[in-house]
């Protein structure tokens, strides 16, 4: 595991433990989905971001969206779990008026992205 941030805090208004739920599933689907011994990365950007990377197989452009939803595995895709994660992750940002999304790569396995609103610091 990698983690890369600022030097100074970053700031999002939301429930911590519903956030740091969203951050696990992504980290544990990215450990999942990676080769044995590969770096999972974990980026929080200034503006409220947070992006992990993964070095896994990528998620096929057809399936991007579907993802997120409940139940769904992915085809070909060999894991343990109920295909729940990424649709929690997706409730809860919904939850945050925020939003998940994920791209490839380049080849070298997903980026998941949360993106926060930006927080009332009055």
């Amino acid at each position: 595991m990698r983690l890369t941030a600022p030097d100074e805090p970053v700031y999002v208004q939301g429930n911590a433990y519903a956030i740091e739920d969203a951050i696990r599933n992504l980290v544990e689907n990215a450990v999942t989905h990676s080769p044995l011994g590969e770096e999972v990365m974990v980026e929080v950007i200034a503006d409220g971001r947070v992006n992990v990377a993964d070095h896994g197989p990528g998620v096929p452009i057809d399936q991007q969206e579907r993802v997120f939803e409940r139940f769904w595995r992915g085809r070909d895709v060999e894991t343990t779990g109920v295909g729940l994660g990424l649709a929690i992750v997706k409730k809860i940002m919904e939850a945050h008026r925020g939003a998940v999304e994920v791209r490839n790569n380049s080849g070298l396995g997903s980026i998941f992205t949360l993106t926060f609103p930006p927080a009332d610091r009055t």
